[in-house]
């Protein structure tokens, strides 16, 4: 399998990992696979949660590690870029070679026509005491990354069934990831794992 590396960079950022409350309204819609998708553009996040879990669906599946942008905050993405330049590394070299490594393994499982799709199985949408929660839940993340907890205005949990099926087999795996609305937009420590490593052993 190629640069398991990568899969134990990408597991520890997960580890370590004023707009209106309107402006955080989730977009709603049904779930569905994912058709490859060209590069992010330069906006950072997410108009929903649901756009998110699109875009960790997209980010798995096209291989393309410009969507990260879509998924962490712009001062995580600072963060890990210069963390890897003190070591001499590219950060989004070392993204990239991680994500063609899954859709290796996902190709050897699965055949080269594998998709991932996913559906969410429940969705909790917190209210002010759980965004509350949360603000302390995941404080770590906000001090490393230089996050004001006081700007989030919505959290959402979600639970998922994610698939990746092609014309060999087909793995679904169960996936749960906190989102939140930082300044109008969705981000998640988390959700870039989200389409990623679903075969057992994998990473």
């Amino acid at each position: 399998m190629k640069n398991r590396a990568l899969s134990i960079i990408l597991a520890a950022i997960m580890l370590l990992a004023s707009l209106s409350l309107s402006g955080c309204a989730d977009k709603g819609g049904e779930p569905k696979a994912t058709e490859p998708a060209s590069s992010a553009n330069g906006e950072y996040g997410c108009s929903s949660y649901t756009e998110l879990a699109d875009t960790a669906i997209r980010f798995a599946q096209t291989g393309d590690a410009q969507l990260i942008k879509k998924l962490f905050p712009p001062s995580e993405i600072e963060y890990q870029v210069k963390r890897f330049a003190d070591k001499g590394q590219d950060y989004f070299e070392l993204l990239q070679q991680d994500l063609d490594g899954n859709a290796a393994a996902y190709a050897e499982k699965c055949g080269e026509d594998w998709k991932l799709s996913y559906e969410f199985t429940q969705v909790n949408e917190k209210d002010e005491a759980g965004v509350e929660n949360y603000r302390s839940f995941d404080e770590f993340y906000f001090k490393e990354y230089g996050l004001d907890p006081a700007k989030i205005e919505a959290v959402t949990y979600i639970y998922a069934d994610v698939t990746v099926a092609g014309s060999n087999d087909s793995v679904t795996k169960q996936r749960s990831m906190w989102t939140f609305c930082y300044e109008g937009r969705w981000y998640s420590f988390y959700i870039a794992r989200f389409g990623l490593y679903l075969i057992k052993d994998q990473g």
